[in-house]
Order: C-alpha cells, then structure tokens, then sequence
C-alpha cells in the first residue's frame, strides 16, 4: 500500500483434528461390564442378597434401638434382687424379701437366673454401660433368631419385616 499502512499477513488457523464420539464412547464401553441377559437365576441370587441384607439391617436396628440407659424399675430392682441371691446364697428366697405388704407370703422368683446375671453385670466397672450392652445384645440375639428362623427354600424378607 501507498499510504503506509502495514496489513499483517493472514493466519491460518487449522482446526484442530475431531475425535469421533463414537471413538470417545467407546473408551467408555470399555470400562463397563459386559452386557448380560436377565436370567431368573440371577433374579434369584440378587433376592438372596436382598433378603441377606434386610435380615441383618433388622438386628443391627434392634441393636441400636437396644442401646438406652437402663433406668426402668423393674429392671433394677430385678438387679437388687440378684445382689440380694449372690450375698445369701445362690439358690432364689422363698419370699419376696423387696415386698412390704407380702413379706410372709410364697413367692417364687422365675427370673433368678436373670437377676444373678444382672446382679454381676452391675458389679463390673461401668454399670450403667454393661446393662445397656446386656440389653442391646439381648434384643440383637432375639431379633437376630426371629429374623433367621424361616422355613427352608422360602424368601426370609416377610419374617424380617414382621420381626
């Protein structure tokens, strides 16, 4: 040009080079897993999985709902009651030896063995926390039976959800 203007020459820009999407979706096919058919026996496998995770969902629940601070009555005069067996001997009293009304009455206490082992747990170190164990391993171990008892061949799920 005359006029002094200097024109910058043109650049060619080159695209850049495309990668097909089928190129790119096929590096992701790769990761996958093969493609397989619905059979009924994979239907059934993944039943039994289920049915294997509901049942121990249901005593893991029952466990946790089990963790709770033992301050009910019954409970600690059960307690008191296996402290009183394990300084008098072993074997259950005769009469109700807690009662103020029904002191020289028979009595006969069904739940000794309980007492006994509630009578030592409070013992040990800790006894609010050994209660609250004894009682969350006690309604896991219930729940736990009641969920895995179920006729053979027969899906456990209904026997989970009823428990």
């Amino acid at each position: 040009d005359g006029n002094g203007t200097v024109e910058a020459p043109e650049e060619t820009v080159e695209p850049a080079p495309e990668t097909s999407s089928r190129e790119d979706s096929s590096d992701d096919d790769d990761d996958l897993p093969e493609y397989e058919p619905l059979t009924p026996e994979l239907v059934e496998e993944e039943a039994e999985r289920g049915d294997f995770m509901l049942r121990w969902a249901v005593v893991l629940l029952a466990i946790l709902l089990g963790c709770h601070g033992v301050y009910q009555t019954t409970t600690l005069a059960r307690t008191a009651s296996g402290q009183y067996m394990a300084a008098n001997g072993l074997l259950p009293p005769t009469t109700d030896v807690f009662s103020l009304t029904a002191t020289d009455r028979n009595w006969i206490n069904l739940g000794w063995g309980t007492d006994l082992i509630l009578a030592s747990l409070y013992a040990l170190p800790g006894q609010d926390i050994c209660l609250t164990l004894f009682a969350a391993a006690m309604a896991g171990l219930t729940l736990g039976l009641l969920v895995h008892i179920s006729r053979p061949g027969l899906p456990s799920w209904w026997t989970s959800v009823l428990a």
